[in-house]
């Protein structure tokens, strides 16, 4: 939640990037947070049935 904040006041801070329609904005900072939340906070897949099987 506190980087979509950042990123949402870099966007309205930012000369060059205040210029970017409010949608965009919105689409763009979930990505980039949703990406980065993936990257450091990763979720360990459990192994299925079959995988233990076939070891």
């Amino acid at each position: 939640m506190i980087g979509a904040m950042a990123v949402s006041t870099l966007f309205a801070v930012v000369p060059v990037l205040n210029k970017v329609s409010t949608g965009f904005v919105i689409i763009i900072t979930t990505l980039l947070v949703a990406g980065l939340a993936a990257h450091f906070c990763p979720v360990e897949e459990k192994e299925t049935e079959e995988k233990e099987a076939a070891n």
